[in-house]
């Protein structure tokens, strides 16, 4: 019974997450996995957007944000590295030719 009741929870919870713009740090903790220490410091050292209330005591993410910041750093396949040299080399031997 208390696993049905945490997986309804579960539920709840994300339903309510896809629903919200602005999220709360709990709401931030859940969607990354991130802890709310590591969270917080995240935010003191300002490596993620975030608000305060108009009071300080709170703070506030944009959902579309915690989103982009957790997708700002990509590492390139092996694929898409051969790729871009690729474009480069073309592109030098290019503007080789024009000089």
């Amino acid at each position: 019974m208390e696993e049905i009741l945490r997986k309804l929870y579960e539920i709840k919870a994300i339903t309510l997450l896809s629903q919200k713009d602005a999220l709360t740090a709990d709401d931030v903790v859940y969607l990354t996995g991130l802890s709310k220490g590591y969270l917080y410091k995240l935010c003191q050292a300002n490596k993620i957007p975030y608000y305060k209330s108009s009071g300080g005591k709170y703070i506030y993410f944009k959902k579309e944000e915690v989103n982009e910041w957790m997708l700002d750093s990509k590492v390139y396949s092996v694929k898409e590295i051969a790729e871009k040299a690729k474009s480069y080399r073309w592109k030098r031997i290019a503007l080789w030719h024009i000089e």
